[in-house]
C-alpha cells in the first residue's frame, strides 16, 4: 500500500509558507491604519473636541504596542503560525466595526480589542518568517516588511473612498471590509500552523520566561538595543502626531475626505521606503 501523503497546505515550500504570513501582515497592518483618515469625522459624529477624539483613540495605540512583548513571550510558548491567523482574526472583526459605534466609548473598545490582534500577531508572524526563511531570511523578511508597509499605505487611500458613496460620508460602511480579514485569517488557520519551525516542539530556539528577558533587556549587553529602541519610539511619536493632525488639517483647509486619506497614504509610502532603506 502507497503511504499516504499529507495535505497539501502541511508541505508547502518555505516561500510560500512567507507569503502567507505577509499576506496576513497587509491585512493586519491594514486594519490598523484605518482609523486615522477617519478621526475628524469621528470626532464630528460624536460632537467632541479634538482632545476628546484623541482621548478616546489613543489608549488602543498605547495599549496595543505596550502589550507586544507580553504577547511576544506568549507566541514563543505557542504556534506562532495559529496565533497570526487568530490575530487576523481579530483585527478584521473588531477593527472593521469601528465606523458602525454609536458611542465613542464602544469605539474606544473596538479599537482597543482590535490593537490587541496586531499586537499579537507581529511578534508571532516575524519570528515565525525569520525561523521558516532559511538562507534566502533577508530577502523573504525584505517581502514581509514590504507587505505590511503597502497595507499601512493603501489604507488612508481605500477606506476614504469606500465609506464615501456620492459625497456623502457612511462611517458604517467599515463593517463592509470584515469578511475579507475573516476569510486571509482562516486561510492563515488552515496553513501557517503547518510551517515549518513554528510548533513550539519544532523550533530550535527556546522558549524565554518572563524573567529571563527583562533581566536581558536591562543588561550592558543590550545598551544599544535601548538605545535603537529609544530612537524607534521618537520615530513612532513623530509619525503618529503628523498622522493624527492631517485629517484636522485636510478639514480646515476644506479638502476631501479623500485628499486627506490620499496625503496620509502618500506619507506612509514615502515612509515605508525610507524605513526599508534604514
Amino acid at each position: 500500500m502507497a503511504d499516504l501523503q499529507p495535505p497539501f497546505y502541511r508541505r508547502l515550500p518555505a516561500w510560500a509558507y512567507v507569503l502567507i504570513f505577509s499576506l496576513g501582515h497587509f491585512t493586519v497592518d491594514f486594519y490598523a491604519a484605518i482609523v486615522t483618515p477617519l478621526l475628524e469625522e469621528f470626532r464630528s459624529m460624536y460632537q467632541l473636541k479634538t482632545w476628546q477624539i484623541f482621548a478616546y483613540t489613543a489608549p488602543a495605540t498605547i495599549f496595543g504596542s505596550l502589550l507586544q512583548p507580553v504577547l511576544g513571550v506568549v507566541a514563543d510558548r505557542f504556534n506562532r503560525g495559529l496565533l497570526a491567523g487568530i490575530a487576523i482574526l481579530m483585527t478584521a472583526f473588531f477593527l472593521s466595526q469601528q465606523g458602525a459605534a454609536v458611542q465613542p466609548i464602544i469605539l474606544t473598545l473596538m479599537l482597543t480589542i482590535g490593537s490587541v490582534g496586531v499586537g499579537m500577531f507581529h511578534p508571532s508572524s516575524a519570528a515565525a518568517v525569520s525561523q521558516i526563511s532559511g538562507k534566502r531570511r533577508n530577502f523573504l523578511m525584505a517581502i514581509f516588511i514590504v507587505s505590511g508597509m503597502t497595507g499601512l499605505a493603501s489604507a488612508g487611500v481605500v477606506v476614504t473612498r469606500f465609506v464615501t458613496q456620492d459625497g456623502v460620508v457612511q462611517l458604517g460602511r467599515t463593517v463592509l471590509l470584515m469578511p475579507i480579514g475573516v476569510i486571509i485569517g482562516l486561510m492563515v488557520i488552515g496553513t501557517a500552523p503547518f510551517a515549518p519551525g513554528v510548533r513550539v516542539e519544532d523550533r530550535t530556539d527556546s522558549p524565554e520566561t518572563f524573567r529571563a528577558v527583562f533581566r536581558d533587556i536591562f543588561s550592558k549587553d543590550f545598551g544599544p538595543i535601548r538605545i535603537l529602541c529609544a530612537i524607534a519610539c521618537i520615530r513612532a511619536f513623530s509619525l503618529i502626531t503628523f498622522q493624527n493632525l492631517v485629517p484636522f488639517l485636510a478639514k480646515d483647509r476644506g479638502w476631501s475626505l479623500e485628499m486627506g486619506g490620499g496625503t496620509i497614504s502618500a506619507q506612509l509610502f514615502l515612509l515605508g521606503i525610507g524605513g526599508l532603506i534604514g
